[in-house]
């Protein structure tokens, strides 16, 4: 594969082969040098998660919207084929990332790993949620690989799930893959431009991490005549510019394209400035992104450096008693972070209280008039109304309560988070201070695995939490069919009226235990979640700062504190080398 060089905002010309090489060399640099100060947890990472990531030169295209704007048709169209489930609700149930491959191939890939082959029946039964996953792990994302052009040039298309409105993704794409992406393809739909929703989910989240890559589609406009056609196109690109700088907006039929009109679907002008934009600047992206890893990780080495340095003017009883004092700072820390998983149990039991007593409201107002007006009513209205009207009514309700719980959510996480990095960087500074090491040398990141499993991790908790409040939402009426079922069975009695208005308060509360119960169950897994991913900040900071430790008492113990001396000093010249090159490679990337 070819690297033409690109021209940077200046007019300079970016090589990037030559800016690619330098980035990996640093990186490998780096993990060299954390495995010579006893880091091998870090330089393990350093060897098979970030150099492989550079290496390999994946890009993302990530594609949003609203559900019912048609992302998964799109994706089919640029694909070629109708692979990926589109329907007029919520379909996409789990996040599906589209690769290149020389044959198909799928694979549900869940939170522990374990991998499950999927053939395109089982694809669809996932991508859609109709497949149960085990309570011990839930589905992080769907791989598929095909063989299709659009993926050529290793570049990953993300199918986000659908959801009933944007604010439901913001935890995902803002923390997950939007700030990853390469470009952006935002659909809007053609007879109803940039509703509110759309507006603010751009305005506080999309363009903070994507302004300039990303590409507005406008779909629908096969349903519009010319004139309106012109009118929404003009509309969109007047609207838009107060958002986003002269931004790429495209008219594109995917059903056309995939009835075979390609040259009318308008799918070729998307494809050009999807181009464009992954032309201009992918590679410097990709090369800005190795050296933002390569500057947390020279911050971590920096902290393990004063830490090793201060145990080198101790005794050896007063190492060992060093070494205690740090430890024993460092259980302190990890009993911080418990009582933040405490706090995160509190918070989610006092939502899941409110969404309760919010759930008792609706149904106590619906069983105190529900039964006088089935009463009341003939016994065809009983049969054509009762059920779309409970349906209607709980749908609406859940996705108001829903919107709260997605507020409540985000905010837990967001604190908890906020919390958590506070106290991983006291945590560090507290064991090297008891190393007798300089506390400003210690205010430095945590360890790179840490940040990112953070940035994964708590994407990961807001698309899961709030797209089952969707899917619960719209799946009311499979809730509400069995317990309809009898009513609408002796439909023309007016004893039958008598029998639904009996049985309605016991419909009713029985629907909103169900609502109830699942809404809970959401809060507690996404409590868990946040729980889990917080354990694990805490315990690969412990990890990496126990190894430091490990390191000079195995030395200590070898008698080689003269040579340890000289090899920390050379690490440290090593490391001051590749952070001024770090520097140098930084201020050129854009210049």
């Amino acid at each position: 594969m070819s690297h033409p060089d690109s021209v940077g905002p200046n007019g300079t010309t970016f090589d990037f082969v030559a800016r690619k090489a330098a980035a990996r060399e640093c990186l490998l640099a780096l993990g060299d040098l954390a495995a010579q100060l006893g880091l091998a947890t870090t330089a393990r990472d350093v060897r098979e998660v970030r150099v492989p990531k550079l290496e390999e030169e994946r890009f993302s295209l990530v594609v949003l919207g609203e559900f019912n704007r048609g992302k998964s048709t799109l994706i089919n169209a640029l694909i070629g084929e109708r692979l990926l489930p589109a329907a007029a609700t919520p379909t996409t149930a789990a996040l599906a990332e589209l690769r290149r491959g020389e044959a198909f191939g799928a694979a549900a890939v869940f939170e522990d790993g374990t991998r499950i082959p999927l053939d395109r029946g089982a694809l669809d039964a996932y991508l859609t949620g109709r497949v149960q996953p085990p309570p011990t792990s839930r589905v992080d994302r769907v791989e598929i690989r095909l063989d299709a052009p659009v993926l050529a040039n290793n570049l990953t298309i993300v199918d986000t799930p659908g959801v009933n409105d944007l604010s439901e993704q913001r935890a995902d794409v803002t923390y997950g893959y939007l700030p990853r992406a390469d470009a952006v393809v935002f659909l809007l739909d053609g007879t109803q431009v940039l509703s509110a929703s759309e507006r603010k989910f751009l305005q506080d989240r999309v363009l903070k991490a994507a302004r300039d890559r990303l590409i507005f589609v406008i779909t629908k406009c096969d349903l519009l005549d010319d004139a309106e056609r012109a009118e929404v196109l003009s509309f969109a690109r007047q609207e838009l510019a107060a958002v986003a700088p002269d931004p790429p907006v495209i008219e594109v039929s995917a059903k056309r394209a995939l009835a075979g009109d390609r040259d009318g679907s308008g799918l070729d002008r998307l494809q050009a400035a999807i181009d464009r934009v992954l032309g201009d600047d992918r590679q410097r992206v990709l090369v800005d992104h190795a050296l933002d890893d390569a500057e947390r990780l020279a911050r971590f080495l920096r902290q393990s450096l004063a830490m090793r340095k201060a145990s080198l003017s101790l005794s050896d009883s007063e190492l060992e008693a060093k070494v205690a004092e740090a430890r024993r700072r460092l259980e302190d820390g990890r009993k911080v972070l418990a009582e933040a998983s405490q706090t995160i149990a509190a918070e989610s039991a006092a939502l899941k209280a409110r969404v309760d007593a919010d759930r008792r409201t609706l149904v106590d107002a619906l069983v105190n008039r529900l039964p006088r007006e089935v009463a009341a009513a003939e016994p065809h209205d009983v049969e054509r109304f009762l059920g779309p009207f409970l349906e209607q009514t709980f749908r609406l309700w859940i996705e108001a309560e829903g919107k709260l719980v997605a507020e409540e959510l985000e905010r837990i996480a967001e604190a908890a988070v906020s919390v958590a990095t506070e106290r991983l960087d006291e945590v560090a500074a507290d064991v090297g201070e008891a190393l007798g090491a300089a506390r400003e040398s210690l205010r430095v990141s945590r360890p790179t695995p840490t940040y990112e499993a953070g940035v994964f991790a708590l994407g990961a908790l807001g698309t899961t939490a709030l797209l089952f409040v969707n899917v619960l939402a719209g799946g009311m009426v499979f809730l509400l069919t069995p317990a309809l079922a009898s009513l609408a069975r002796a439909r023309a009695a007016r004893s039958a009226v008598a029998e639904a208005a009996r049985r309605v308060p016991e419909l009713v509360t029985s629907l909103g235990d169900d609502v109830g119960a699942r809404l809970r169950q959401i809060v507690d897994d996404f409590a868990g979640r946040l729980d889990a991913f917080i354990g694990e900040a805490g315990a690969a900071l412990a990890q990496g700062i126990a190894e430091v430790l490990e390191r000079a008492q195995s030395d200590r113990k070898l008698g080689t504190t003269v040579s340890e001396q000289e090899g920390l000093a050379r690490a440290g010249a090593q490391l001051k080398t590749l952070e001024e090159r770090l520097v140098d490679l930084r201020q050129a990337m854009w210049h």
